[in-house]
């Protein structure tokens, strides 16, 4: 697992994928004396999911790939992700992929690859996309040779987000 952490600003960034492994690029620290923005953000997450699908393959269109398509496993796979993240259930990380993995191969009757995105903060959709884009091993999945994705959004008790993005390869 590859962990990244802005602690200045509250945003948590890890990736993982069966294919590679790479490590995840630190986001920028604002200065120690500048007060974290994203605590006094009100994010929505009502169109979160689709969002995220829709800017994820907007990279992909610019980069002439194919769009992935959702898979409804690969969105459930990464909302309970996002959910045990939240709840403390799990820590924030890759903790599960393998079984995540498993499960997706078995409703696909078997893929050949599969990845894994997860942030936290409070961030909008072009927010954690941009984020995922700065680093190498996030821009990889996103425009690794993918067909489906399934993105899960959830918040805590302290109203901070945790994302999840599965790819799969079928």
């Amino acid at each position: 697992m590859f962990k990244a952490a802005a602690r200045g600003i509250g945003i948590i960034f890890t990736c993982l994928s069966l294919l590679f492994a790479s490590s995840c690029s630190k986001p920028a620290n604002p200065s120690r004396n500048e007060a974290p923005v994203y605590r006094e953000k009100s994010i929505s997450t009502i169109n979160m999911n689709a969002d995220i699908i829709n800017l994820v393959n907007q990279v992909r269109q610019a980069k002439h790939l194919p769009p992935l398509r959702i898979l409804q496993s690969a969105s459930f796979e990464a909302a309970q992700h996002s959910q045990d993240m939240a709840a403390k259930r799990v820590p924030f990380g890759h903790d599960g992929f393998k079984q995540r993995a498993i499960a997706l191969a078995n409703e696909l009757n078997g893929s050949s690859a599969t990845g894994e995105n997860v942030a936290t903060g409070k961030m909008t959709a072009k927010e954690v996309v941009t984020a995922w884009l700065k680093s190498t091993a996030h821009r990889a999945n996103i425009e690794g040779n993918f067909t489906y994705t399934g993105v899960g959004v959830a918040k805590d008790s302290r109203g901070v987000l945790y994302y999840t993005e599965m790819f799969v390869k079928k």
